[in-house]
């Protein structure tokens, strides 16, 4: 049982470890706008065109 704890611990200070080493090695990166503000930019436009259901078309879906 002595054996199993011992390894319990090296493996939670090895993951600690590898964590804390990943978040320091990753690089950061710079990101560049998605979209720059300009005089000329357009705003897209999405239109959705349906009927509505009736109350009897509701009723058949459970709705």
């Amino acid at each position: 049982m002595n054996i199993l704890r011992n390894m319990e611990a090296i493996f939670i200070v090895a993951v600690a470890a590898l964590t804390c080493l990943s978040a320091f090695a990753a690089p950061t990166m710079v990101h560049a706008p998605a979209h720059q503000a300009t005089g000329n930019s357009k705003m897209i436009k999405v239109v959705i065109t349906g009927k509505r259901l009736s109350p009897l078309q509701k009723a058949r879906l459970g709705i």
